[in-house]
């Protein structure tokens, strides 16, 4: 998705509201593996002015997750969110069946 860089910080909080109080998603436990880690796309990674809004977001949430800079074959960690420069890492939209999971029917931990 294409977030306009004025709505980032809106993005960033509800990003960050995903996961609980222990910095788990509601999915962790059900999809695995490197496709399904926890990450964050933007022009310039961890050099980005968005980054430390993303960062800033996190505090303002409670501090749940901690951020490592992504380089591309990173392990699906729980409370860990990597942070990917989308200009060498662009994103490419998956099959409609993938993109959409009802998390009621996850298993928890």
């Amino acid at each position: 998705m294409a977030i306009p860089e004025s709505k980032f910080e809106d993005f960033a909080v509800e990003y960050c509201k995903l996961f609980d109080e222990s910095g788990f998603r509601p999915d962790q436990f059900g999809d695995r593996g490197t496709e399904y880690r926890n990450l964050v796309g933007i022009p310039g990674g961890k050099t980005s002015p968005l980054a430390e809004k993303l960062v800033k977001a996190s505090l303002k949430t409670g501090d749940k997750l901690d951020f490592a800079v992504g380089k591309g074959d990173d392990k699906d960690l729980p409370k860990v969110s990597f942070i990917m420069d989308s200009n060498d890492y662009p994103f490419y939209v998956a099959e409609q069946y993938h993109q959409f999971h009802d998390v009621s029917k996850c298993s928890g931990r």
